[in-house]
């Protein structure tokens, strides 16, 4: 996953504000989880941290390409490999942001943790800009519903 550093900031602030192999298949449906891979607008309330406060609204789009599931950002390039436990319907990814100028260097992290109930799911959203004058760590609530 690549990113201009100066659009990272923005997109973390409405990420945070607004990753692992997979081991099943598409459906997401052997535990009672509904088909999960979609686009999701996403309502962000900012817990704690310092990337920036209150509420805003973004997106994300989950998808499975017979390999896994991924998740795609809004402003960052490439997808994030994730998980999802068919059991309990929990979906993580945790994910590595580097710098387009130079790929070695990570720039911001970010850890998604979400339970999913049909089209919805409600969780949590850790992240880090790492470096720069912009470093900074923020903790957000996610709430999706599939568009």
């Amino acid at each position: 996953m690549v990113l201009k550093r100066a659009m990272f900031g923005v997109v973390l602030s409405g990420l945070l504000l607004a990753c692992g192999d997979a081991a099943v298949d598409g459906q997401g449906g052997g535990g009672g989880c509904a088909e999960i891979t979609g686009n999701y607008s996403v309502m962000v309330t900012n817990t704690g941290g310092n990337c920036g406060e209150g509420t805003s609204e973004t997106s994300i789009t989950i998808g499975n390409d017979g390999s896994g599931f991924y998740v795609l950002v809004p402003g960052l390039e490439g997808a994030c490999p994730a998980n999802l436990d068919e059991s309990s319907c929990r979906f993580t990814a945790n994910c590595k942001v580097s710098d387009k100028a130079d790929p070695n260097k990570t720039i911001a992290t970010y850890s998604m943790d979400y339970t999913f109930s049909g089209a919805t799911f409600s969780g949590s959203l850790v992240g880090a800009i790492t470096s720069g004058p912009d470093a900074c760590e923020s903790q957000v609530t996610h709430e999706g519903t599939r568009l």
